[in-house]
């Protein structure tokens, strides 16, 4: 992992998929901040959020992240997150359970800009 690596912010209130998706994307060289949702979210030098929608904290649309906000992916596990994905203007959603070849898709997307809406 380098200096200039991409950042990316996971917000989940499961530890245990915050630390499979943290472990996983370092290994890949990206750079990693975690997040339960609870307290006040930094995303300045961020690049990526990886977001899920249902906070035990807050709900997701709760989370103001400002008007340059970098892209929104949206983890979930139901319909709930289509809308919340869609009112959070998310570049992606990926459904819970997935596999890591889905999160490094949509990551590789986000961060190369190519992206689908979310839907």
């Amino acid at each position: 992992m380098t200096a200039d690596a991409p950042l990316i912010l996971i917000v989940d209130d499961d530890a245990g998929i915050r630390g499979m998706v943290e472990l996983a994307l370092t290994e890949r060289g990206y750079r990693v901040a975690t997040s339960d949702g609870s307290g006040t979210l930094e995303v300045d030098d961020v690049d990526l959020i990886l977001l899920d929608v249902r906070l035990r904290a807050r709900s997701a649309l709760d989370l103001d992240f400002g008007d340059d906000a970098p892209p929104i992916v949206v983890m979930t596990a139901g319909d709930h997150g289509r809308r919340v994905a869609e009112q959070l203007h998310a570049v992606d959603r990926i459904a819970k359970p997935f596999d890591l070849v889905h999160l490094f898709d949509a990551v590789d997307r986000a961060l190369a800009g190519g992206a689908r809406r979310a839907g």
